[in-house]
């Protein structure tokens, strides 16, 4: 079974940044090996305007953005990972 990444960001430059990193780092895999990838990106004024969004990132207990889920396992959230972070988180390495 393929490993599921959910991310939520707002819009931004850091966040258009961390989006074009995730796609470097996924052409690194074989596509039989890449994770699927779930990218939400939101404003944060407008985020009352989607109650089903709302109630997702409720569900989810996100309360800072970033957030990275990784199997339904939250490993980042209220800031950008750092690209060797990202790659551990991407590439379904263990820290080292």
């Amino acid at each position: 079974m393929k490993r599921v990444i959910e991310i939520f960001l707002t819009k931004g430059v850091n966040s258009a940044r961390m989006i074009e990193d995730i796609v470097m780092l996924l052409k690194l895999l074989p596509p039989k090996q890449r994770p699927v990838i779930k990218i939400r990106v939101f404003e944060l004024n407008s985020l009352n305007n989607y109650p089903v969004f709302k109630r997702m990132l409720k569900e989810r207990r996100i309360n800072h953005f970033p957030t990275i889920i990784s199997d339904g396992i939250k490993v980042v959230e209220g800031y950008y990972p750092s690209l060797d972070e990202l790659e551990r988180i991407v590439l379904g390495k263990s820290n080292e």
